[in-house]
């Protein structure tokens, strides 16, 4: 939150040093990347906290679904639902 606000302070006084500035924060690695968190709505329409990794795959998701089920779910690396709560029937 600190660097979006200075980004922005900057941004309002000189675009383009905001620019070279978030590049800077970039190459350190404290911008960018792939998105870890989600709070909100999925495409499918579940609502909910969602959990990546490092390669923005999805780890963990806790979630309302569309028929107002709660759920939780946990991901392997290829993608599969290895362990799931309630359980899948």
């Amino acid at each position: 939150m600190e660097i979006m606000k200075e980004l922005d302070e900057i941004g309002k006084k000189d675009p383009e040093a905001a620019k070279r500035k978030y590049r800077e924060y970039e190459a350190k690695g404290l911008m960018g990347g792939v998105p870890r968190v989600m709070l909100g709505k999925s495409r499918s329409l579940n609502n909910g906290l969602f959990l990546f990794d490092d390669k923005g795959s999805p780890k963990a998701m806790f979630y309302v679904d569309k028929n107002n089920q709660a759920k939780l779910d946990f991901y392997d690396d290829n993608g599969k639902v290895m362990a799931s709560f309630p359980e899948k029937k």
